[in-house]
């Protein structure tokens, strides 16, 4: 049956994650973002606090492997995130361009020492973008292009994993022409994002889904999970 587990702390929006190997960890968000590792069913600190001046939206939590989680979320209209090594990292900032309505959305995802992000962002439209960055490196590199299939499209919500060789996959949502939905996953193939499956995830074009939660099944096949309603 269920453990109840003692709580990390008091805030506004908590992330869980564990590596393969390791503790889990809880990153609570209020006016400060916290990490936590459970240890014989204590909270231990990792790191200091760090301050959150305007969170939006939904918070990320990633790890790469024992003790060196990752932490980001949106601030305002800067997406921040740190990662921790023997002390907290900044990556530099990415600024987001103000959206006429609605929110940016964010994801991490980490593998060993490499760390990935994908947003989105308001360019006349909402696209979809993904950068990473490796070892000790601070900036990060983009990766490719716009995801979306149809640049005039309305892309948000994207949800990051990345496989065993250590390519970077996105879930995310589509709005074509204002009325038909349909949800595609991308792969990073080096070069290039290629679509994965080849038919979009969300079947019902009438049905409008929250952003999508990606996790990669033992054979590295992507699993997508959403709630619609339409």
């Amino acid at each position: 049956g269920w453990s109840e587990l003692p709580s990390p702390g008091s805030g506004t929006a908590i992330v869980l994650a564990a590596p393969a190997a390791g503790n889990l960890v809880a990153a609570v968000f209020g006016s400060n973002a916290c990490a936590l590792e459970l240890v014989a069913d204590s909270w231990q600190p990792i790191g200091p606090p760090l301050p959150v001046a305007d969170r939006v939206g939904e918070p990320a939590l990633a790890i790469g492997s024992a003790g060196h989680p990752a932490l980001g979320w949106i601030d305002g209209n800067q997406l921040r995130v740190y990662r921790y090594d023997a002390g907290w990292t900044a990556i530099a900032a990415i600024t987001l361009p103000a959206a006429p309505a609605g929110i940016d959305h964010m994801s991490l995802a980490m593998h060993g020492t490499t760390l990935a992000v994908a947003y989105d962002a308001w360019a006349g439209s909402f696209g979809v973008l993904a950068a990473k960055v490796t070892g000790t490196q601070t900036s990060w590199t983009r990766l490719g292009h716009l995801l979306d299939l149809d640049p005039q499209s309305d892309a948000v919500g994207p949800a990051i994993a990345i496989d065993a060789s250590g390519a970077p996959i996105v879930a995310w949502t589509e709005l074509v022409d204002g009325m038909r939905n349909r949800g595609l996953i991308a792969r990073w193939a080096g070069a290039r994002w290629q679509i994965v499956g080849g038919t979009p995830w969300l079947p019902d074009p009438a049905a409008v889904a929250t952003r999508p939660a990606l996790a990669l099944h033992a054979g590295g096949a992507p699993v997508v999970g959403y709630a619609s309603a339409g």
